[in-house]
């Protein structure tokens, strides 16, 4: 059931983070120019949205699975606290992804009032805000920590059988 958990988790990041890629054209993407940049603004927008669709309902998978997993268990202890969003700093790859975000942040805060603007610089900072903030919620959440916890568990249990 673990790989399961990991498989599902590991599409909705993926789903997620391929969402941002589609973030970074949005300097081609013109809705109100020719028929061609209309339609490139479309597939984008599709593209975007369809991503997330899927890291949604990979996500929902991998929340059914966890819950199976505790199930299964009886236990809860790795199911307390709140939802990754608004978690901060539960793990190394979280503490990074919080100072990376928070750093991005002040990159972006920076890049606002300076008086040109790139629009690709823009379109990638934005897609990299994106990311780190989907990284920063999967890192601290629930399913994250179940994962976690339960290599945590194996490779206690493992080091018990070598010695």
């Amino acid at each position: 059931m673990l790989k399961k958990l990991k498989l599902f988790f590991g599409m909705s990041v993926g789903s997620f983070c391929l969402s941002a890629v589609w973030l970074v054209f949005l300097p081609l993407a013109d809705f109100y120019s020719g028929e061609e940049e209309k339609r490139l603004a479309y597939i984008i927008a599709a593209a975007f949205w369809l991503n997330i669709v899927f890291g949604v309902a990979f996500l929902l998978k991998t929340n059914s699975v966890r819950k199976k997993i505790y199930k299964k268990l009886k236990k809860s202890k790795y199911s307390d606290g709140k939802i990754g969003i608004f978690s901060f700093f539960k793990n190394t790859e979280a503490k990074i992804c919080d100072i990376m975000t928070i750093l991005l942040i002040a990159i972006v805060i920076v890049f606002t009032f300076m008086e040109s603007h790139n629009e690709w610089v823009s379109s990638i900072i934005i897609a990299a805000l994106f990311v780190l903030v989907i990284l920063r919620s999967f890192f601290n959440g629930k399913n994250y920590c179940c994962i976690k916890a339960h290599k945590h568990h194996i490779n206690k249990k493992e080091g018990m059988n070598h010695e």
